[in-house]
């Protein structure tokens, strides 16, 4: 059944500054499938128990392994530990032991500010920076900013201000001292997307997505460590729009993948980057269905495979997240986040030794202004397995981020009304 294009916008959501997605168009648009590619995604999720520790110490590895379902995950306090306390939405790496979460917030005395922080179940978290954003944005701010680890002492940031400029930065994490210039590369940023952010040795990779004309495009910038832009590539495909870019987890050389968000059938984009910062063609990987609005699509490489999720528009205009394995067969999407509500919904990816890792937005109930909470489902040949629900201090949560330390301990960020959270999992994931 072919799918309808709907708009979705929250209650409270400000008009975005800059033209949405290009209206439906014909050329080089692959053949729909024959029947619906969400069928079943309106399957109840299961949710895992969470370790039952009320003192919120992390439980010892008998109680984990207890604890933890077979393809599932366990959280290891009962609540999220509190990391920022102005809601904004945030995003999660992990470097060496630690983890780096950096987001945007309202700045304590107004305006608009980007926080980064250190943290790790072992330690307190640890404020690295706080910047003001200049100038703030207007409305339209969807997005967290972009961020990857830049070798053991470094991560990379990437922001887009209030006047559509992308902005880009190495940050010390042990050295709050050093200068953190934002160096300038790139223009006409849509806020509503994230910057997608790889660190290589020579070099940084920043694309973003352009929404200063129709059809939106990417545009991919080569950074040198100085900050100053080496390159600038356009990515988007012949005839076709782009947006929504962000790096696959767990891949080297880095995979860039991108929506051509299309009424009926949205192709997913992959664009390979050689070690230069060259990009090579544009190539579909896969098409899915009409996409979410504005859309959003995470890839994870584990052993067993490669695996997608993106948000999507399901039977009814009810908005969904769905998965699918890219690197082989065809078999249509099955369900992350069942389409039971409406409204905008946010998916992330981490890459494990057996499994991909999907921590997505959830409705709570069907109107689209209704609150949200986050399912945490490990993905493998089997399939997704069951669903962790998290939930910050007041009951919600949403824009989540997840990231996995090679020791195997997991962080999903996410924001609640009472501000940014992160809580600590365990995955049944090597």
């Amino acid at each position: 059944m072919l799918l309808v294009l709907l708009a979705l916008a929250c209650g409270d959501d400000a008009e975005p500054p800059r033209a949405p997605t290009e209206p439906p168009r014909t050329p080089e648009t692959p053949e729909a499938p024959a029947r619906d590619p969400l069928e079943g995604l309106d399957e109840p999720a299961e949710p895992s128990e969470i370790a039952p520790d009320p003192t919120g110490e992390l439980p010892g590895p008998a109680t984990l392994e207890a604890a933890t379902p077979e393809r599932g995950c366990v959280a290891l306090t009962r609540a999220p530990l509190p990391v920022w306390p102005r809601p904004g939405p945030a995003t999660v790496v992990a470097q060496g032991q630690s983890f780096v979460l950096a987001g945007y917030a309202p700045g304590e005395g107004g305006g608009e500010e980007v926080f980064l922080v250190r943290v790790s179940p072992e330690a307190a978290p640890r404020p690295l920076r706080t910047l003001a954003l200049d100038p703030p944005s207007s409305g339209g701010r969807l997005a967290a900013p972009g961020l990857a680890p830049a070798g053991a002492h470094h991560v990379t940031l990437a922001v887009v201000d209030g006047r559509g400029r992308v902005r880009v930065t190495d940050v010390a994490t042990d050295d709050l001292r050093a200068e953190l210039p934002l160096h300038p590369v790139g223009a006409g940023a849509d806020p509503r997307f994230a910057p997608a952010v790889a660190a290589r040795e020579r070099h940084r990779l920043v694309a973003w997505t352009d929404g200063s004309g129709t059809p939106m495009r990417v545009k991919l910038a080569v950074v040198a460590l100085d900050g100053t832009v080496s390159a600038t590539h356009d990515v988007t495909p012949p005839a076709m729009g782009a947006s929504a870019p962000s790096f696959a987890a767990g891949v080297s050389p880095p995979e860039l993948y991108f929506f051509d968000a299309r009424a009926g059938v949205s192709p997913i984009v992959r664009v390979a980057v050689g070690a230069d910062g060259e990009p090579a063609a544009p190539a579909v990987a896969r098409s899915v269905g009409t996409v979410g609005t504005p859309p959003r699509v995470a890839v994870a490489r584990s052993g067993s495979g490669l695996w997608a999720g993106f948000t999507v528009i399901g039977n009814a205009a009810t908005t969904a997240v769905g998965f699918l394995r890219l690197d082989e067969g065809d078999a249509p999407p099955a369900a992350l986040v069942p389409g039971t509500g409406y409204g905008r919904l946010h998916v992330d990816a981490a890459a494990a030794p057996r499994a991909a890792l999907f921590a997505a937005d959830a409705p709570k109930d069907a109107p689209p202004e209704s609150p949200r909470e986050v399912h945490v489902r490990l993905v493998d040949a089997q399939g997704a397995g069951p669903a962790l629900t998290l939930e910050g201090p007041d009951g919600t949560a949403a824009h989540a981020s997840i990231a996995r330390r090679a020791d195997g301990l997991v962080a999903v960020a996410l924001t609640s009304g009472a501000g940014v959270h992160v809580a600590w999992l365990r995955c049944d994931d090597d």
